[in-house]
């Protein structure tokens, strides 16, 4: 069956409801200046699924942060799960108001415009049109809306402990228009090297930023290099960046 709903999509209706989704903000509750985490955002994006007469649940992951899963059936069970991500990333240093969404030559500007708040408007909305429209669709098709993205993916993990399966799944990221069929993980270390306190003209104290030092060399010189030898056919070798490092009192 070819659906297409190129006649009844309103441009300016999905470009409302992103900028509505952009304008709460949802910074990752792990991340500087969040607030509320996901919970403003998945309480939004729950109402506007039952108001256009999609069937949904909310489920907790974390407190007061919940994925939301809505559901239209289809002629078999297969299941087809189209997939993003509520939270965002901070916005320290943006040069822009994050939460003003605003409209640019074209291109819609704020705090998680394209990663991922974009996908999800665009999923919403294609619902709406599903719903609306009373199509049903080959397979059960499923909208999940999920939290964590942006530090330890535990709203998709959520899911898949809880026995969420379905055939294929598409994930709204900023991928440019372009269907991505693999991607890197990712792994993360914290480490800690603890020096001896003592006044910086005296000999008897020890520095743990110039052993962090040795460790950071370490890693250049013994770790990135054996990476070459490690390759996928779509993603190349890994990579490993040092991001943050924090010390001394003075």
């Amino acid at each position: 069956m070819d659906i297409s709903f190129r006649g009844q999509a309103n441009p300016g209706e999905v470009e409302k409801l992103l900028k509505d989704l952009i304008e709460i903000e949802s910074i990752n509750s792990f991340l500087p200046g969040a607030t509320t985490g996901e919970d403003r955002i998945g309480s939004y994006v729950l109402e506007y699924l039952a108001g256009i007469g999609v069937k949904c649940s909310k489920h907790e992951v974390l407190p007061g942060r919940f994925n939301v899963v809505g559901f239209l059936p289809g002629r078999t069970r297969d299941g087809l799960c189209f997939e993003t991500h509520m939270d965002t990333v901070s916005v320290a240093n943006m040069q822009i108001d994050p939460f003003k969404a605003e409209t640019r030559e074209g291109n819609v500007y704020g705090r998680g415009s394209c990663d991922a708040k974009a996908s999800l408007a665009a999923m919403m909305y294609a619902f709406k049109l599903l719903s609306q429209n009373e199509i049903q669709p080959a397979t059960d098709i499923y909208v999940a809306a999920v939290v964590d993205e942006e530090h330890q993916y535990k709203g998709v993990t959520y899911l898949l402990r809880d026995g969420f399966r379905v055939r294929g799944a598409v994930v709204g990221e900023p991928t440019e228009l372009k269907v991505v069929i693999a991607c890197k993980g990712v792994v993360r270390w914290k480490l800690h090297t603890l020096g001896k306190a003592g006044h910086s003209s005296r000999v008897d104290g020890r520095n743990a930023i110039y052993d962090m030092s040795e460790v950071i060399e370490c890693i250049k010189r013994e770790l990135i290099p054996t990476y070459s030898n490690r390759t996928h056919p779509l993603l190349g070798s890994p990579t490993i960046s040092v991001g943050v490092i924090s010390g001394g009192t003075f």
